[in-house]
């Protein structure tokens, strides 16, 4: 969310530094090393709400509700939570998965 105030707090981009060390740059899901532009053509790393900040408010600073997902494995999360009714989650070659 690009113009969520949240992510562009001090708090938040110390927590989110924190979290990308804690998981070494590799991204929980699919074990990418997620240099982003340290790296190029390596994907850049996402920290992610476990339990989402609309459903859990109160976790969202909790290290514990936190996990590092590379990008593309971040909106591959997104867009199943966003469009539940069809299902439709495409890879990065544009193709469904599963």
């Amino acid at each position: 969310m690009p113009n969520d105030r949240f992510y562009k707090t001090p708090e938040w981009e110390a927590m989110r530094i924190a979290v990308i060390r804690r998981h070494n740059w590799v991204c929980s899901q699919c074990g990418v090393l997620a240099l982003g532009a340290r790296k190029a053509g390596a994907p850049s790393p996402h920290v992610d709400h476990i339990l989402s900040r609309k459903e859990r408010p109160d976790l969202a600073m909790d290290p514990a509700n936190l996990t590092m997902l590379c990008g593309p494995c971040h909106s591959r999360k997104t867009r199943r939570l966003d469009c539940p009714r069809t299902g439709h989650v495409t890879g990065a070659d544009g193709w469904p998965v599963e």
